[in-house]
């Protein structure tokens, strides 16, 4: 997986065969096969192994009973913690989840589902106003991912963790809330 992650974040998945995976990583590409039935699944596996379990956290998150500000920066804070661990898987995850192949099921959360219920939460507690909450997710998404998106590019030099409170006060007033 290790070598498979490598060569997909390099070349993409379309463009990375199955020989390529296996000389790699030092094993014959029969061997590949008896762990995956195809490249496709591979890296289907790869992305869900990361983005299930960083979904499932967000929404424990999302449940927290504080503020959604305070949401908002414990997201931004475990986000920004894993991206720093390991930025070629995140990598590989954001791209991976832009192609047509990243269909999650429907009833799996996933950062903008979890956004979404966020939001809707405090709009219904009277805590803030929502206009276009479509459009307000994706903002608050774009708010917080652009800086990895800008590390991928070497626009922004890591770590992340040290800019989550800018993120923050940034998410803040988009949503027209005190930080």
């Amino acid at each position: 997986m290790a070598a498979a992650l490598q060569l997909f974040v390099e070349k993409g998945v379309a463009a990375t065969t199955t020989r390529d995976i296996a000389k790699q990583a030092g094993i014959s590409e029969g061997a590949m096969y008896r762990h995956f039935e195809s490249k496709e699944t591979l890296a289907r596996e790869l992305f869900m192994s990361e983005f299930a379990p960083f979904s499932d956290a967000l929404a424990q998150i999302e449940n927290m009973p504080v503020s959604l500000i305070e949401k908002v920066d414990h997201m931004v804070r475990y986000f920004y913690q894993a991206f720093d661990a390991n930025p070629a898987l995140w990598r590989y995850i954001v791209t991976y989840q832009s192609g047509p192949w990243s269909r999650v099921s429907d009833d799996m959360e996933t950062p903008v589902s979890v956004v979404f219920k966020a939001l809707r939460k405090a709009e219904e507690q009277g805590k803030i106003k929502l206009n276009d909450t479509a459009l307000q997710v994706q903002l608050v998404i774009g708010l917080v991912t652009q800086p990895a998106i800008g590390v991928v590019f070497n626009e922004i030099e890591l770590p992340l963790s040290p800019k989550r409170g800018q993120v923050v006060e940034a998410v803040a007033a988009v949503l027209g809330i005190e930080p």
